[in-house]
């Protein structure tokens, strides 16, 4: 059986002609983590996620039990 190798990685999107914010994706194994328009949150999520950590995991979690994650 062939070992897959996970895919982790952040970048930039942005549509020609938007006057909208910049938007960052996570993506882990073709997988979207996180979306956000948040420099700094991309940055933590793609860490945890190169750590391990489901992100949409935490959020999911956290939103069930009425809280906000700490990420």
């Amino acid at each position: 059986m062939k070992e897959t190798k996970k895919t982790c990685y952040w970048e930039r999107v942005r549509f020609d002609g938007s006057l909208q914010n910049n938007t960052y994706v996570v993506m882990d194994g073709g997988k979207l983590v996180i979306s956000t328009t948040s420099l700094d949150m991309a940055r933590m999520a793609y860490k945890q996620a190169l750590d391990g950590k489901h992100v949409g995991q935490q959020l999911e979690e956290a939103a069930a039990g009425g809280s906000t994650p700490e990420l």
